[in-house]
């Protein structure tokens, strides 16, 4: 069999004697078409449920060759990797974090196993309230907690309209079968948009939710995302018996929430876009593209078989959103995020331990106005009336059933 160490000048121009991870994954992908072997590949990391020192023993007491080798007795930012003729297996272990990556590709079935065994040993990170962000790591990219973002929700804060909005949104991505794919809380600065995604953390645990930066949406189906996704989300990428050619399939490792016990039972992953007026609004040439990723997300097959779900902030007008984003099917939820008429906004005031010698000279105010009044702080506070009224309920799904 040609080694994949063969295929290296094909690929790059330096030295087989440390080339990354994802080099040599690639070059074992060729081997493997070349020689109808079973190309997998696996990537997960988080803290040790045994002694580092153990699960790096394990790893040195497999055949093969160390090429940069570290003592097991001295754990301190061990990068480690491993090498065979048909495999490749990166240890990577942070005391300061006290977190250990582990990244492999093998078109050996037997070390394929091992290594899978050996991603059992590390907890499987649960969401939990935790904000996730995508960071570059060797061979892609994978998720990084930056934090529990999660506060409960204050009904008495918003609107009726805001909260029965919120609670179907809640209910929609509960649901197996979704009304849609996508949901937008819009409104005027200030309203509280940031805090009711950040109350959805809290109502929805289990579910994890992935920060992207809006600009991020025009490669949202590129290749290197688009696997980062598919690792992210809870659905088995595995070939199964439907597919014939595994030669070029990666098997991708079971991500958190994915149960043994109920292989049907999948966990959605939510994508959250803030400040997306970019993303929603009419299509034009310098944004064709985040809105065409957007649609084939939230209502095309990656979306469906990933189960993605995408929640998008935005202070656009109504009018100013795209129709095609608007439909039926796609939308799960147009919530409204309205300010506050001034009876709300001093019951919110007295709530929240406001004084009674404010001066009230405006219909409406913004929910962060509010809160700043209660510090002794000057209200900002300049929008009229008429941005209240010109903002059609287009695409409100009200719960029903249950839902």
């Amino acid at each position: 069999m040609k080694h994949w160490k063969e295929y290296l000048t094909q690929v790059t121009t330096s030295g087989w004697e440390a080339p990354s991870l994802d080099i040599i994954s690639n070059l074992l992908s060729r081997q493997a078409i070349e020689h109808g072997l079973t190309f997998q590949e696996g990537s997960i990391g988080d803290k040790c449920t045994i002694p580092v020192e153990e699960l790096y023993q394990k790893i040195v007491d497999l055949k093969g060759v160390l090429i940069r080798k570290s003592e097991p007795s001295k754990l301190s930012n061990k990068l480690s990797t491993f090498i065979w003729d048909d495999a490749v297996f990166n240890f990577n272990y942070s005391p300061n974090s006290d977190q250990t990556w582990v990244s492999w590709a093998s078109n050996n079935p037997l070390l394929s196993l091992i290594f899978s065994a050996l991603e059992s040993f590390l907890t499987k990170r649960e969401p939990k309230g935790h904000v996730f962000v995508l960071i570059p790591c060797t061979g892609g990219l994978r998720s990084e907690s930056i934090g529990v973002g999660a506060v409960p929700l204050l009904k008495d804060n918003y609107n009726k309209d805001t909260i029965e909005g919120y609670e179907a949104v809640v209910n929609d991505i509960k649901s197996k079968n979704p009304l849609g794919r996508l949901a937008i809380f819009d409104g005027p600065p200030g309203t509280g948009k940031t805090f009711l995604i950040r109350a959805l953390l809290s109502d929805l645990p289990k579910v994890k939710f992935l920060l992207l930066p809006s600009n991020m949406m025009e490669s949202l189906t590129a290749p290197e995302l688009l696997l980062a996704l598919m690792n992210e989300s809870d659905s088995d990428s595995g070939c199964g018996d439907q597919c014939s050619d595994t030669t070029t399939k990666p098997v991708a490792p079971k991500p958190f929430g994915y149960s043994n016990d109920n292989k049907d039972e999948k966990t959605p992953l939510v994508l959250i876009v803030e400040d997306a007026d970019r993303c929603l609004s009419h299509r034009a040439t310098d944004n064709i593209s985040a809105i065409s990723s957007l649609l084939n997300i939230s209502e095309g097959i990656i979306g469906n078989l990933l189960d993605i779900r995408i929640i998008c902030t935005t202070n656009a007008e109504i009018d100013d959103i795209d129709g095609a984003i608007m439909r039926t099917g796609r939308l799960s939820a147009r919530v409204e995020v309205g300010l506050l008429s001034v009876e709300k906004a001093k019951e919110v005031y007295a709530r929240i331990g406001g004084t009674e010698s404010q001066e009230w000279d405006k219909k409406f105010y913004a929910l962060s106005d509010v809160y700043a009044m209660v510090k002794g702080l000057k209200s900002n506070c300049v929008v009229g009336i008429s941005a209240i009224t010109k903002k059609a309920k287009v695409g409100f799904c009200a719960p029903t059933n249950g839902r």
